[in-house]
């Protein structure tokens, strides 16, 4: 139903009711996912990059504008995305003009906003309640949330061991609340299909056994890589410490 490669992706956008210059800017920006994302894994095994590929997809068949489908293939680069620097670090100002120089302004605040954001029972039913009062920027961020939700299940990817985030699904009334503010959003058919995919989440979690691990993403490098990691490593303390071995033996 919803794309997971970059080719059904790009299908998807040149079959609807965009322009050339959107779909370039798609492709340009899984070009900046696929680099930053390269090795990474969902805790349900998926590969990150289709999980950001199927989430813009959501957003795609929604019809939305395209510094919302550049927000969708990126919004974990702040979180998740290996940009070369400042690891560990998330909204960075390095991270931010580096973002903003690839996608535009308009996109990357996107970013920034849905990464400052929470999803949790508190805030779903906080944007619930205050729906008609919620700024662009947050109507925004929800949009990006209820895409990533519905990329979550939409492959079974939540009847798996309870991990860590799919526990917050196993609340019914979050979950009601988040098929009503995807209908007040406007999404009426995605409102539908979170009902039904939730009401097969119910079915299946009294079956399933709880996850050892905390349900988080993971890097898994191939054998080759690590093999050169490790002397890279090597020389980079090497060069750092040589300076001040250096200076010590002169004193």
């Amino acid at each position: 139903m919803f794309a997971q490669t970059n080719l059904q992706l790009f299908r998807q956008l040149d079959a609807g009711p965009y322009t050339d210059d959107v779909s370039d800017a798609v492709r340009e920006a899984y070009g900046l996912a696929v680099s930053g994302f390269s090795g990474q894994y969902r805790a349900s095994g998926k590969t990150f990059i289709a999980h950001l590929v199927g989430t813009t997809s959501v957003l795609a068949t929604q019809g939305e504008r395209k510094d919302m489908l550049l927000a969708g293939l990126l919004h974990a680069v702040y979180s998740n995305a290996d940009l070369g620097f400042h690891q560990g670090r998330r909204q960075s100002a390095r991270k931010r003009q580096f973002v903003r120089e690839r996608i535009g302004a308009g996109a990357e605040e996107l970013i920034a906003h849905y990464d400052a954001s929470t999803w949790s029972t508190a805030s779903i039913n906080e944007y619930l309640d205050r729906y008609g009062a919620l700024k662009a920027a947050e109507k925004d961020s929800l949009k990006i949330s209820l895409a990533n939700t519905v990329d979550d299940f939409i492959d079974g990817g939540m009847c798996l061991p309870l991990s860590k985030k799919s526990r917050l699904y196993t609340d019914v009334a979050a979950q009601r609340s988040i098929v009503a503010l995807a209908a007040l959003t406007g999404w009426n058919a995605t409102a539908d299909l979170l009902e039904r995919l939730f009401a097969e989440f119910n079915a299946a979690r009294p079956h399933l056994p709880e996850s050892s691990g905390q349900g988080t993403a993971t890097l898994r490098l191939p054998p080759s890589v690590r093999r050169k990691l490790l002397p890279r490593i090597r020389g980079y303390c090497n060069r750092r410490l040589r300076p001040l071995t250096s200076a010590g033996l002169r004193q």
